[in-house]
């Protein structure tokens, strides 16, 4: 919410809502829009989440203000990637010595040089890919926020004996020719996850689910779509030991599933990432965590409730 009383917040160069790549270079270009009252000399520092980057500089002249790349800063503020940060700056007059601050511009540096060439995937649960409140919604692997659509609970996998390929998730990729973000119809897809917990972790790192050919539609031979079937014993087991609290006191935590892909085996035609959270290890948060079942990463918590 921008506050009346605080200066515009900065402008940067390339910045795409609130994504910011760095095009191979190691600095940025930062404008700082006009403000009533400036003078030649005043000092500007720019800080993130709060925090003084300890970049400062005296404004050279008035005019200069409202140009772009006015100041460059170093993409490494910023880090760690892929983590919303609140970017500000503050003005202290050279006239009578007033100090003013901005108000937030949002960023996520994602420590990148381009942006994806290809939207991200999109995850269904166990019950199927034919209704869209079977979706499950992106979410960092944080407290708060819960309800049916953005957790990987032990109810989203629990249809999966109702599945022929016992599929606890579905993961779906659209495909479209002459579509900038869409898959061209013909090109191989291969389906990446990293799945990780206190509890458990699926393989060591990243691994590739399968590799599908991106077939046209029966009616629309300018469509396609790619249907990844997710093992349930994939996804069982998952949960980080605390960091969390329900309403009755119990304390858990969740693990991250992540899906990318890549197109026709080249690591440049990647996708964006889906990032969620998981928690399929006792009950749903919803009612109440089981906190005493023991787990490690070789051996995992199978106790989501059939």
């Amino acid at each position: 919410m921008l506050d009346s009383n605080y200066l515009s917040a900065p402008i940067i160069e390339g910045y795409d809502n609130n994504k910011l790549y760095n095009h191979g270079e190691t600095e940025f270009c930062v404008e700082i829009p006009y403000y009533e009252h400036a003078h030649s000399g005043d000092l500007i520092c720019f800080y993130v989440n709060g925090i003084s980057t300890n970049n400062c500089f005296n404004l050279d002249k008035v005019e200069e203000l409202g140009t772009p790349c006015i100041y460059k800063l170093p993409f490494d503020i910023f880090l760690p990637a892929d983590t919303p940060c609140r970017f500000s700056y503050t003005v202290k007059s050279s006239g009578n010595g007033a100090f003013r601050p901005s108000n937030d511009l949002i960023v996520t540096y994602t420590d990148k040089s381009d942006p994806p060439l290809f939207g991200a995937c999109t995850v269904y649960s166990s019950f199927g890919i034919n209704d869209d409140d079977n979706i499950v919604q992106p979410y960092p692997p944080e407290c708060g926020g819960e309800n049916d659509s953005n957790i990987v609970t032990c109810h989203t996998i629990s249809n999966y004996k109702k599945n022929n390929d016992w599929a606890g998730l579905y993961v779906v990729i659209d495909g479209a020719n002459y579509t900038p973000g869409k898959v061209p119809i013909g090109s191989k897809v291969t389906l990446c996850a990293l799945l990780e917990s206190e509890c458990y972790q699926m393989g060591d790192g990243p691994f590739p689910i399968g590799t599908k050919v991106m077939e046209p539609d029966a009616n629309n031979p300018n469509l396609g779509r790619i249907v990844f079937p997710i093992p349930h014993n994939y996804v069982v087991g998952y949960k980080n030991q605390g960091g969390c609290q329900d309403s009755n006191g119990n304390v858990y935590g969740y693990g991250t599933i992540n899906f990318w892909y890549h197109v026709n085996k080249n690591d440049k035609y990647i996708s964006d990432y889906w990032k969620g959270r998981i928690h399929t290890c006792g009950l749903d948060p919803s009612l109440g965590i089981q906190t005493l079942t023991s787990c490690t990463k070789v051996q995992p918590c199978y106790n989501c409730p059939e």
